[in-house]
């Protein structure tokens, strides 16, 4: 199994959840909301830990970059 690459993290960031924890819920959770930015990268949502978990991600041939992510509140969602 291919396993997605991590990049473009900051240190602040990678002191809240590890590659590995993030790596883990990219690979293993359900999100319930994904959409295409106009940059072309992903949003990515997830329910983690109760919380409202947005993932900014990049794919690329074979890759999986995380450009960042942070916790939103519910009206931050997008209305699909």
């Amino acid at each position: 199994m291919h396993r997605p690459h991590f990049f473009r993290l900051s240190e602040k960031q990678r002191q809240i959840y590890t590659c590995e924890e993030l790596r883990r819920i990219l690979t293993e959770e359900k999100p319930f909301l994904v959409g295409f930015q106009y940059k072309g990268n992903y949003a990515v949502f997830y329910k983690y830990e109760s919380k409202n978990l947005k993932m900014i991600v990049d794919l690329q041939n074979r890759k999986v970059k995380i450009v960042t992510f942070y916790f939103i509140e519910e009206w931050q969602i997008p209305k699909i």
